[in-house]
């Protein structure tokens, strides 16, 4: 109760959350500052916010209902029931189009384990991780930190999209030379697909300046993908995102003479928390020949 309401910054939140009354909520929220003879909330009216105590207390709070579940999913095992939570926090493109067939797989090895997936940006992904609201996390790239660890998951191919009708769509092959000019469609700044591609550009020769820039950002594949079926310029998406649009003969795959822009998608961990069974089971199943072929019919290749 006390974490819901530190995250909420509300009771009612909280409750809602719980599934139980705000009263109930505040009542218990109040009998631990009574045990613990702090006050943890700065409370004026209904908006509530931590006092520094409370701040304090957020992460040891986690840390004590992790080692709680720890102990239950140890004592469950022990009768040879794998049972549990696992939260997986992971960046837009796997987690929309990879990720949902291997926990949905995984799910029916193990009835009794719960799989949460949160679809969150690398920066608040990378802070989830610190704060240990989510066991694990897949992302694109690394990023220097000295307590995550990053493990290959699997290997993305970025490939070029065109519109339908586009000068380009009937070329199959096309080189560095004729996507000058061209109309390009870039995801947000901090998107790894944009990281990689623009990397993978500049490696081959192509500069951002050498190309017209569209004055678009979008924020997902989908909708580089519907702006590129609209004509308003092409783009680099990611393999699995772009094969239900090229079924649907909405836009056109292009081969891009010396250019392969492949990225490594990363399965990331916390070195100062334990693994639980939950966890390292999920790692085993993608690493299964299972799981690897799950990854070979969407189109990626597996790294573990």
């Amino acid at each position: 109760m006390f974490l819901a309401a530190a995250e909420a910054e509300s009771f009612s939140a909280a409750a809602r959350r719980l599934h139980l009354t705000q009263s109930a909520v505040s009542q218990q929220i109040h009998a631990l500052e009574q045990q613990m003879q702090v006050e943890l909330f700065h409370r004026d009216g209904p908006h509530i916010s931590l006092t520094e105590e409370g701040r304090a207390l957020v992460p040891m709070a986690r840390e004590y209902v992790h080692l709680s579940t720890h102990i239950e999913e140890d004592m469950a095992a022990r009768r040879g029931m794998v049972t549990g939570q696992l939260t997986i926090g992971c960046t837009s493109t796997p987690g929309k189009y990879t990720l949902p067939w291997l926990v949905g797989a995984f799910c029916q090895e193990y009835p009794h384990v719960k799989v949460a997936v949160e679809i969150i940006k690398r920066a608040d992904l990378v802070q989830k991780l610190q704060q240990n609201t989510i066991d694990l996390g897949i992302m694109s790239g690394q990023v220097e930190h000295p307590d995550l660890i990053f493990d290959e998951f699997m290997q993305d191919d970025l490939v070029l999209i065109v519109p339908a009708r586009h000068p380009l769509a009937e070329e199959e092959v096309v080189s560095i030379e004729q996507l000058k000019g061209q109309t390009v469609i870039f995801r947000e700044p901090a998107a790894g697909t944009r990281i990689a591609l623009l990397e993978g550009l500049e490696q081959a020769g192509l500069k951002p300046s050498d190309l017209n820039i569209a004055r678009i950002e979008l924020g997902a594949a989908e909708g580089i993908i519907s702006a590129v079926e609209a004509g308003c310029g092409i783009s680099w998406v990611s393999m699995v995102a772009a094969q239900r649009a090229v079924e649907l003969g909405k836009i056109r795959l292009i081969e891009v003479e010396g250019l392969s822009l492949r990225r490594t998608i990363y399965l990331v961990r916390h070195r100062q928390h334990a693994s639980t069974l939950v966890h390292l089971k999920f790692v085993d199943f993608v690493n299964s020949p299972a799981g690897q072929t799950i990854l070979g019919r969407l189109g990626v290749k597996g790294a573990l």
